[in-house]
């Protein structure tokens, strides 16, 4: 692993209000028993356990804030609307969005899941990343019926 130089924890950092620990006076809580931490975690969970098993080693940070990003209000909705993400170049910002986005398509049902860049060129590379991540593991392919790579209609 390559040597880490800074701070792991960014100077500022604002999660939405949700359970992380269990609350025994929690509904929520109480419906989710095979999770140690609470409600508002789960998702998050599972999707830092999943990200591990194909092939996505996370720093502490990326950790951080894709648990902040998918953490969930006790009614099971998104506790946050919006995330945001600061950091220089080439410290790891896409590689979040792959595994929220991957997360979005195989662990949360989401249907629709929209990448933008600045350049074409940047939201094309990044669409390549997370198609060879799906077409290199038979677990995940199966569970796509195709992936479109016609130029400006790129779709999985």
């Amino acid at each position: 692993m390559t040597q880490l130089y800074g701070s792991q924890e960014p100077r500022f950092r604002t999660a939405p209000p949700r359970h992380q620990q269990k609350d025994p006076s929690c509904p929520a809580c109480q419906n989710h028993p095979d999770y140690e931490c609470g409600c508002g975690d789960y998702q998050s969970v599972d999707l830092l356990e999943w990200a591990s098993e194909y092939g996505y080693d996370l720093d502490l940070w990326q950790r951080n804030w894709l648990t902040d990003c998918c953490g969930t209000r006790p009614d099971g909705r998104w506790a946050a609307g919006e995330c945001l993400c600061i950091a220089c170049r080439q410290n790891g910002k896409n590689q979040n969005l792959e595994v929220r986005e991957l997360g979005g398509l195989y662990l949360f049902g989401e249907s629709l899941i929209i990448h933008t860049a600045h350049e074409f060129k940047a939201a094309a590379e990044h669409f390549r990343r997370v198609r060879d991540t799906i077409t290199s593991y038979d677990s995940l392919m199966r569970r796509k019926s195709s992936i479109t790579t016609s130029h400006g209609e790129e779709a999985i």
